[in-house]
């Protein structure tokens, strides 16, 4: 499907360790999704899905808690949560199919979600490249 930043996604985010991203609102609503090599075809309602669970983990991490990392669909592939932050700001999940063991960093700003993939199973590296992200995005009134 085509949305408002695919052509953003695919020319200034898909590089080094991030061969698939989703921007999407608080809300669910896909802002954009691009990929290399591997599609990552995130159904608008995978994204409604992830938006709820992501809300509810940021309120459970402002009570008294530490709520495991949500587990979610993208692309018709389950990432298991096994990864977090205790502001809630970023959570880490994981998938192994038969090919790849993928990975996924989600920085969860005031008003989107950004989600990074890759393919090599390196959460350090992915990371560092999505906090590099947050860190301009946060910086930004568009997305927080």
């Amino acid at each position: 499907m085509s949305y408002p930043w695919n052509s953003y996604v695919q020319s200034s985010i898909i590089k080094d360790e991030i061969n698939g991203c989703l921007i999407m609102g608080r809300d669910g609503t896909i802002w954009g999704v691009g990929s290399a090599s591997v599609p990552f075809n995130v159904s608008p309602q995978e994204a409604k899905d992830l938006s709820v669970k992501v809300n509810q983990y940021v309120d459970a991490c402002k009570g008294t808690g530490f709520p495991a990392p949500p587990s979610f669909l993208l692309g018709g592939v389950k990432y298991i949560g096994n990864k977090a932050e205790p502001s809630g700001e970023e959570f880490i999940a994981t998938s192994k199919d038969d090919a790849n063991v993928c990975t996924v960093v989600a920085k969860v700003l005031g008003k989107c979600v950004v989600v990074g993939r890759s393919l090599k199973g390196n959460s350090g590296s992915l990371n560092i490249h999505m906090s590099k992200l947050a860190t301009a995005y946060s910086q930004d009134p568009n997305f927080n």
